[in-house]
């Protein structure tokens, strides 16, 4: 995001694609006059897999994330299904009601009655909306057209099945502007799964040189960046819960 002061007379959209492209902005600020929004390939961002471990995914990279978790979300709830975040992207609901800024993938848990029919009926279906399937015989795999894969592994029981069954409303939690299930106690949920640290960051253990998520995390700290200076470096952020990655808007 850039904000941009002192500019006379009017301004288009295309006379700052030069600045964009060269500085990897999404968003311009031109005060309170105009405000404009461009995609990954003008403000050349690059998403998912070649991202540097140091760097902050970009506005539109998560977006894309977040927008194919939630078209699979809804879907399994059209058809019947009961599918819940799990993992990193269920920690990302809970520390940004949204995706991680250094995610590399998404997370999802089905119940193992419906596990199958993820393979024959949701994935015909998820087809229309652009995200490929793929099916590794223990769990599945939807891509979306930036290549950002959604694993989806089945469980025994989810609690959304479990607390339906008992009359109880089902968690649910905030996932970029739309409520998605989840664990019946998502807080809990992730610090057993994660340690008594969870508020504070670390980059995703694939990006760390680890063999498995159920590894030890040296939370509070984040990679060297590997372009310093530039606006992506996580490391000139306090690696912190408390610190929340939200635009914020001057002059509001």
């Amino acid at each position: 995001m850039s904000y941009v002061d002192n500019i006379d007379g009017e301004s288009e959209r295309g006379q700052w694609l030069d600045l964009v492209k060269h500085s990897q902005v999404e968003e311009i600020y031109l005060g309170q006059r105009a405000h404009f929004q461009y995609g990954c390939n003008e403000a050349n961002t690059r998403c998912p897999a070649d991202k540097p471990p140091s760097l902050a995914l970009s506005h539109c990279c998560m977006n894309e994330l977040s927008q194919g978790v939630k078209t699979v979300m809804r879907a399994c709830k059209d058809h019947n299904m009961i599918c819940e975040l799990n993992d990193g992207t269920l920690l990302g609901s809970l520390k940004f009601e949204g995706t991680l800024p250094w995610e590399v993938d998404a997370d999802l848990s089905v119940d193992s009655n419906n596990f199958t029919a993820v393979r024959d009926i949701l994935a015909p279906y998820l087809k229309s909306k652009n995200l490929s399937f793929r099916d590794s015989k223990t769990y599945y795999r939807f891509y979306t057209p930036m290549g950002w894969f959604i694993e989806i592994f089945s469980i025994s029981s989810t609690d959304t099945s479990r607390l339906s069954k008992a009359g109880i409303s089902p968690t649910r939690v905030l996932l970029d502007g739309e409520y998605v299930a989840t664990p019946e106690s998502p807080g809990l949920f992730g610090r057993n799964r994660y340690g008594s640290e969870i508020y504070q960051h670390a980059n995703h253990w694939r990006k760390r040189g680890g063999t498995s998520s159920w590894q030890f995390y040296e939370a509070g700290k984040f990679a060297e960046c590997v372009k310093p200076g530039h606006q992506s470096c996580l490391d000139q952020f306090v690696a912190d819960g408390s610190l929340r990655f939200n635009q914020n808007l001057r002059g509001n």
